[in-house]
């Protein structure tokens, strides 16, 4: 039993834990496998909040057949529970370099999660988290162009996406920091050139030309790269 292959009764037993909260291990242990074999079944199917066992037939079956027409088949993504250890180390990262903490979870679980997006209810579960930190921190990711809201059709609530544009979003930056590097150009022009504020300013104004110049030719070769190719 060990060794072999699950059966549709067996991932539907697989559903049933997940839904009641049980750990791999149970699972594993109900049904007499290792929990390693729960484990890469559910990672490679949706991962324990996603997991289907209609879906996961269905994609073993497609696995099935790629296989006896020698296809490759995709390599199965990492254990949920890597994911999720990666997601708050990930957050830390952001927060360290100062953005609050929870935007920053949302946006690492965001970026980590297969689709990109999520609902408020997925990102509380993920998050343990109320429904109001949740909106607070989408709003504020909202601001900057990292995150939009989602209408699920015919249902009331929302899901929250990454916006997927790092591009657009730093081409608001570089509008916001066209002042900064115009106003030092001045105060070089005012203090004099040749002394030590007059120093400091002309830098400041370089280093912001370059930022500028770096982020405009981002958004162009985006821009180049999603145009379609000239006779198509």
């Amino acid at each position: 039993m060990p060794g072999a292959r699950l059966t549709p009764r067996d991932r539907e037993h697989i559903g049933t834990g997940l839904a009641a909260g049980l750990g791999y291990a149970e699972i594993a242990r109900r049904l007499g496998r290792p929990t390693s074999t729960i484990s890469r079944e559910v990672a490679r199917n949706g991962g324990r909040s996603a997991y289907r066992a209609a879906d996961a037939q269905r994609a073993t079956r497609r696995r099935a057949r790629r296989s006896a027409a020698g296809e490759p088949e995709p390599s199965a993504p990492p254990d949920d529970g890597e994911v999720r250890r990666y997601a708050e180390r990930f957050a830390r990262s952001m927060t360290a370099t100062g953005m609050a903490r929870m935007p920053a979870r949302v946006l690492a679980f965001l970026l980590v999660t297969e689709s990109g997006s999520l609902t408020a209810r997925q990102l509380g579960e993920r998050l343990s988290a109320s429904p109001a930190a949740i909106s607070k921190a989408v709003r504020y990711l909202e601001t900057f162009s990292l995150v939009r809201r989602d209408r699920i059709p015919g249902n009331r609530r929302e899901t929250y996406r990454f916006a997927g544009d790092w591009s657009a979003v730093f081409a608001r930056r570089e509008a916001l920091f066209a002042p900064w590097e115009n106003e030092a150009r001045e105060g070089v022009r005012i203090v004099g050139a040749d002394t030590s504020a007059g120093a400091r300013l002309a830098e400041m104004s370089h280093f912001f030309q370059l930022v500028r110049g770096t982020i405009r030719r981002v958004r162009r070769h985006r821009v180049r790269r999603s145009s379609p190719a000239p006779g198509r």
